[in-house]
């Protein structure tokens, strides 16, 4: 079996809404023979309820299921928030993909399949159907940049091929005293700023084999090959404390801080917004999950936010591996002094 065959069975459940039993038999032994889970309904509340208790990763809906049945089930998805993303397929003779291409904007499907392609053909297509719609449901609907699932994923590929990178946790400081102080179309602006100062920061400095991930909120990921990521930190640095205050008011950014209220509900000011970069190398094999990378990422962060400006830290402690990541000659007076942040490492 192929490796995207492979990689699609891992959440591989179909649903096929098909008028004819005999045909919709015939599609789900194709999948079967391909180790995913097929149901056939021929009954538009029975396709619901299958939705509904066991959700399927692609929806396959024969053309000739009624002027109805195949649509209005179609709609009736899209219109839910749980499960909009579906991917929806429509069965559909030959000939009436002319007729279709016609009508296609008015369709609630996302793609369409001959009815009588051959399996290789179906099977690929439901493969790249599901692996579409769970890169887009992961992704962030602001910076549509890949989410935690697809951050963890890269992360532990790249410690299963042994491979040398560093990951830069990035934590945008005082965001949340801008937001209360300007609302969360100015809140959601900077986050989208903040994303593209770094793909573009990221894109000048290390062009291959890097990766950018939006944890959620305003917690960021990057991921590049271990000696590119010291200019990394330090043109997203440059570029987000040139470009960030322009976000703020003239009274604001020339005084240097807003005045909001804090988590606690007193009146306090709080600096212009400053860029948190924790950085863990995966130098020498010494990391076996993304889990312990986040545990190392979470120590350093809490030294950075000492300090109220942006700055970077590399963790350079030696570590062994082990059931879990332990430090192998770290002393208290290893880790730097907030005030030295830009320039020394733990």
């Amino acid at each position: 079996m192929s490796s995207l065959a492979e990689t699609a069975s891992e959440r591989g459940r179909i649903l096929i809404f098909h008028s004819d039993k005999t045909h919709g038999g015939r599609i789900a032994q194709c999948f079967l023979t391909h180790r995913l889970t097929a149901t056939v309904c021929n009954d538009g509340t029975m396709a619901l309820a299958v939705v509904y208790n066991e959700p399927p990763d692609v929806i396959l809906v024969h053309q000739n299921i009624g002027p109805h049945g195949g649509s209005a089930l179609a709609q009736v998805l899209r219109e839910d928030n749980v499960f909009a993303h579906l991917p929806i397929l429509l069965l559909v003779h030959p000939e009436e993909v002319k007729k279709l291409a016609f009508d296609g904007a008015d369709l609630p499907f996302d793609d369409f399949i001959h009815e009588d392609a051959e399996d290789a053909e179906l099977v690929t297509r439901a493969h790249l159907s599901i692996r579409r719609a769970h890169r887009q449901l992961d992704a962030s609907p602001l910076t549509r940049l890949p989410g935690n699932n697809s951050i963890a994923k890269e992360l532990d590929a790249r410690i299963a091929r042994r491979e040398e990178f560093a990951v830069v946790y990035a934590d945008i400081d005082h965001f949340k005293a801008f937001n209360d102080r300007y609302g969360f179309a100015r809140g959601d602006e900077a986050l989208k700023l903040t994303a593209r100062l770094m793909i573009n920061s990221v894109n000048s400095e290390s062009p291959e084999r890097h990766y950018v991930g939006h944890v959620g909120g305003d917690d960021y990921v990057i991921i590049v090959p271990a000696d590119r990521v010291q200019g990394v930190c330090e043109r997203f640095i440059a570029n987000f404390d040139g470009i960030i205050p322009s976000l703020y008011d003239e009274e604001d950014r020339a005084r240097g801080f807003i005045r909001s209220v804090n988590r606690q509900g007193r009146k306090e000011d709080f600096p212009i917004m400053a860029i948190s970069l924790a950085v863990v190398a995966n130098t020498e094999g010494q990391f076996e999950h993304a889990g312990q990378l986040v545990s190392v990422a979470a120590e350093i962060k809490k030294e950075l936010k000492k300090t109220p400006t942006s700055g970077y830290m590399i963790d350079r402690r030696r570590y062994v591996r082990g059931e879990s990541v332990r430090r192998a000659d770290t002393r208290p007076d290893d880790a730097a002094t907030p005030e030295a942040l830009k320039s020394e490492s733990l």
